[in-house]
């Protein structure tokens, strides 16, 4: 008998404990443990290492009381804030912080990639799940030629009980390559 399906493994009425290897972004790998209390099989306790980092226990329910049609649609003012935007194109993975602004606008921080010396960029949310960032980087080449790299991020929009995260497809103006965004809120006040 089934008891829930977390993180893409079944989890069978008589599992204790499991050990799931997770790759929530492209940059990283996090181990998510996943416990069950005892006596109850609905309860989860679960904590994540990221980076050697130990980001504590919390407790979850393994089955959401809510049906889909109950949650309401997302708004622009729910995405608004800090995001982690992991981007992998060709061979190259890069993450990046990005602070999606009420006007539609774009803000770029630190990155593991090349740091252009311009940033511009807007992003929208339409249907309520569908989102398009575009964004034009302007980089300095060899004897002080700049030049710009646009691409739009294309992806569906999906709020998890703790952070909102975005999956899609980078273009210019072609498929190149594929990216994730998701909430960064970790304390950060500025990028």
């Amino acid at each position: 008998m089934v008891a829930g399906f977390i993180g893409g493994i079944c989890l069978d009425g008589n599992s204790t404990q499991i050990q799931n290897r997770v790759s929530r972004s492209l940059c990283t790998s996090k181990t998510q443990s996943l416990v069950f209390s005892s006596g109850n099989k609905k309860d989860l306790i679960h904590s994540i290492d990221y980076k050697g980092r130990n980001f504590g226990v919390a407790s979850t329910r393994l089955f959401a009381t809510e049906s889909d049609s109950e949650i309401a649609p997302l708004t622009e003012a729910d995405l608004c804030g800090l995001f982690q935007l992991d981007e992998m194109e060709d061979e190259c993975e890069t993450c990046t912080a990005v602070v999606l602004n009420s006007d539609g606008t774009i803000t770029l921080g630190k990155t593991d990639g090349p740091v252009p010396i311009k940033v511009e960029g807007s992003w929208k949310l339409f249907n309520g799940d569908q989102f398009i960032l575009e964004v034009d980087r302007v980089f300095e080449g060899e004897k002080g030629v700049e030049y710009t790299v646009q691409r739009e991020y294309a992806g569906t929009v999906t709020k998890h009980l703790t952070y909102i995260e975005i999956d899609g497809n980078i273009k210019a103006p072609f498929k190149v390559g594929y990216f994730k965004l998701f909430t960064a809120e970790d304390g950060a006040k500025s990028l």
